[in-house]
């Protein structure tokens, strides 16, 4: 690489492009942390349970008021005291749950916003736990000796599945009646319970079920039906004794105003991306020589980045698209992808060590497998989750094919673990090159080891800065896996409320933007002639000091001395 704008640049530039890169992420922290609401809202909910009388239309357990509705729960009676069990511990198939969302508040009925963006589902039946149902279950099976209950505990699934039939319909304001939006029968949920909470007519909650993720919330409402039925097949063992008393459940939606303030960002830093990247770009074009590699994967780091912040999520607001979900996680996922290599490249290129004579990928072949492996891997999990969702909002790889899904994370999981042991072995051998490389600097001349010494600083400066990236990419991903929803919400105080989560996404995002920016500004082709004349080389601007001699001067001392004094005179 010839000469670039992060030779030329003065320390006073230096410190401003530092404070100003400060400002930014001290603006966009207190955005997310106490003006950003939370990304995710949550709605608790207990379904109706209903007997309907019509098998064809859905029940309905709540209407809103609008002018075109005037029955209230049509197709729902509720009345029974005892509608969820026969006595046979058997879920009856003639009950049917419903739900309707959103809930309302304060007596007003909502109706949900485009901006919401997706709505996942969660079901937690509750049970009744009774030994002397059980009793009879055994009775049932040619046991008509009653036991006791730590022996009948002994006999009791504790995971067990169980099968849904679900409809899902949607209507928005002013619609007359509900459409049926997806349909699925028999979709199996495992059952999972504590075998500590199996005591005398004890309440039993088991771990919540997934019952559909959609990945765009198009409508205004939205009505769930649904059956709930034992597996008489695959549960050979004793049935569960006891009965199921409820099913609630949560509804987890993104926060609109927590969209807005997040497409703004995105927004205003893809025109600074776009425009960064056309600018380097053209820097580049006014070479006359061909582009080497850190150039490169600098240009693609740039795409990568640009297409990631491009705010699609804007046609979501005008038109239905089930896969926004997946398709920003494939965006993210190519932005990892070259973050990564640009990272291993970026450091391996900066090694001053001399063995590698030409930049060529084929020089990271181990370490671009691993990232190939731990992409592939996490990209047919999505697709066997996110994918499928698209035609199957029911569907979840954790039911249908749970091995898949582990081996998939664990591969991923081990090539990433590959992949950092990698870059952090290149970060501690280009910190010892250059300790080493420092001690021939007192061997040089005034001129030309005091701009080596900025050199070397300025490439350490961004050595930290990678390595900060680094962590806070990590620190992100780990953000971004854990279920926030899970929380319980925060309870109201007269003090500051500092939104963690939203200011660690805004903060981190503003963080990966600032850092490919920088880097795209840093190393574009500088023309204050720093090296004039100096022949193109695939190596780094440290080549000089990666042979012996480096006491052998191309140029005069008094150039160099010239090239310094004309450079303060610019700066």
């Amino acid at each position: 690489m010839g000469a670039t704008i992060l030779e030329s640049l003065s320390n006073i530039k230096l410190t401003g492009i530092l404070t100003f890169l400060l400002v930014v992420q001290v603006i966009c922290f207190y955005i997310g942390a106490f003006i950003t609401p939370s990304p995710d809202s949550l709605e608790q909910f207990t379904s109706f349970q209903c007997l309907k009388k019509d098998k064809q239309h859905m029940a309905i357990p709540r209407h809103h008021k609008s002018k075109h509705d005037v029955e209230i729960k049509r197709n729902c009676d509720h009345s029974s005291p005892n509608l969820s069990t026969s006595g046979t511990g058997k879920f009856a198939t003639t009950t049917t749950f419903a739900v309707q969302l959103p809930l309302p508040r304060d007596g007003l009925e909502l109706s949900y916003s485009r901006w919401m963006q997706n709505l996942l589902v969660m079901l937690t039946p509750e049970f009744q736990y009774e030994p002397l149902l059980a009793n009879a279950i055994l009775a049932e099976n040619g046991h008509h000796k009653a036991i006791n209950h730590r022996d009948l505990a002994g006999q009791i699934d504790y995971q067990f599945p169980i099968f849904l039939d679900v409809d899902l319909a949607v209507k928005d304001e002013g619609d007359k009646d509900w459409k049926i939006y997806a349909r699925r029968r028999n979709i199996k949920r495992t059952l999972k319970f504590d075998e500590k909470d199996f005591k005398h007519n004890h309440r039993l909650d088991c771990e919540p079920i997934q019952l559909f993720e959609l990945q765009s919330l198009h409508y205004d409402y939205y009505l769930i039906n649904f059956e709930i039925r034992d597996d008489m097949i695959a549960n050979k063992t004793l049935k569960f004794p006891g009965r199921l008393n409820e099913v609630t459940g949560v509804a987890i939606r993104h926060n609109g105003g927590f969209t807005k303030i997040w497409l703004s960002i995105k927004t205003i830093f893809f025109i600074a991306t776009l425009s960064t990247l056309i600018w380097y770009c053209g820097r580049l074009s006014r070479l006359n020589r061909k582009t080497i590699l850190i150039e490169r994967l600098l240009i693609g780091l740039g795409a990568a980045l640009t297409q990631l912040n491009a705010p699609v999520e804007f046609l979501s607001l005008y038109f239905e698209i089930s896969f926004m979900t997946f398709m920003n996680d494939l965006r993210q996922g190519i932005f990892y992808c070259v973050l990564l290599s640009f990272w291993i490249i970026f450091v391996g290129e900066h090694l001053l060590d001399g063995t590698r004579k030409e930049s060529q990928l084929a020089n990271y072949t181990k370490e671009l497998l691993a990232i190939c492996v731990a992409s592939l891997s996490l990209l047919i999990f999505d697709l066997s989750e996110r994918g499928i969702q698209v035609v199957d909002p029911f569907m979840t790889i954790w039911e249908s094919r749970p091995n898949l899904a582990r081996l998939s994370i664990l591969t991923a999981s081990f090539a990433c673990m590959a992949y950092m042991g990698y870059l952090l072995y290149y970060i501690y051998l280009a910190f010892g090159t250059i300790s080493g490389k420092q001690s021939s600097l007192p061997k040089m001349q005034i001129t030309k080891r005091l701009k080596y010494q900025g050199m070397i600083y300025r490439f350490q400066f961004l050595l930290w800065t990678t390595t900060i990236c680094a962590i806070g990419t990590l620190v992100f991903y780990g953000l971004s896996q854990r279920n926030d929803w899970s929380d319980d919400e925060d309870s109201p105080g007269t003090g500051i409320i500092i939104e963690w989560t939203s200011a660690m996404l805004i903060s981190v995002c503003a963080m990966w933007n600032l850092y490919v920016i920088i880097l795209m500004i840093l190393y574009a082709p500088s023309y204050k002639g720093l090296v004039a004349g100096a022949c193109p080389s695939d190596q780094i601007e440290f080549i000089s000091l990666t042979e012996d001699g480096v006491d052998e001067d191309t140029y005069s001392d008094m150039k160099l001395l010239q090239d310094m004094i004309n450079k303060t005179t610019l700066d």
